[in-house]
């Protein structure tokens, strides 16, 4: 699973690269990194969008036994004044592959604290569960093996610090003062725009009910 770490890094980097080539440096974004699995007898399985993305970027995990193990990120962005359609077009520069960028405002007709409290309960589900394609509008959520979920977690414990899920978060531009205790009222952190933007697995909008677009 080494891969795994060298493609969030890498990722991390691309993105700080990506931003400040297209004179978005001062873009600030606060998220979660996610880690999805499939297995090769589940390639014909999973719905339309996600089965054109993930046999794009990883064809030759089809043939291979075990999971295919899928990195993705969410994250909650501060615009800092660039146009919404600026930070997307960024984006699919960098991840052109169709389907593997998603980046929409909040919905305005939830206040932002919903739609904060939707995204990062979504972004930290962390659910053992791999969704496949139905008759129905909502995806069959098949339950990893356990193997696959010991693997993941001994991994997460090997590389993470202090918690099993510190490595599943990250930061780009977000400096928050430091907090000297838990009853402090106020942290001194930036509050983020409602602006959110994903390269990922499941489609948001089956969890969130948002449209899509």
């Amino acid at each position: 699973m080494r891969d795994i770490e060298v493609t969030f890094q890498k990722g991390q980097q691309d993105l700080t690269n990506r931003l400040r080539a297209d004179g978005l440096s001062n873009v600030v974004l606060k998220g979660w990194r996610e880690i999805d699995a499939v297995s090769a007898d589940q390639f014909t399985h999973l719905p339309p969008h996600r089965h054109q993305l993930v046999t794009e970027i990883a064809p030759i995990a089809q043939g291979q036994l075990g999971p295919t193990w899928l990195p993705g990120v969410h994250a909650v962005v501060r615009r800092a004044g660039h146009d919404i359609a600026d930070i997307r077009r960024a984006l699919q520069a960098q991840w052109p592959t169709i389907h593997q960028v998603d980046v929409k405002p909040f919905n305005e007709g939830r206040t932002v604290e919903n739609n904060l409290l939707r995204i990062t309960s979504y972004a930290n589900k962390f659910s053992s569960l791999t969704a496949l394609r139905t008759d129905s509008r909502s995806p069959y959520l098949d339950p990893w093996p356990v193997a696959w979920d010991i693997e993941l977690h001994t991994w997460l414990e090997s590389v993470s610090e202090y918690t099993p899920f510190q490595f599943l978060r990250f930061s780009k531009g977000f400096h928050a003062a430091s907090v000297e205790s838990c009853f402090e009222e106020d942290s001194g952190e930036l509050v983020p725009l409602p602006f959110a933007y994903s390269f990922t697995e499941i489609p948001m909008h089956i969890y969130t009910g948002w449209g899509r677009g």
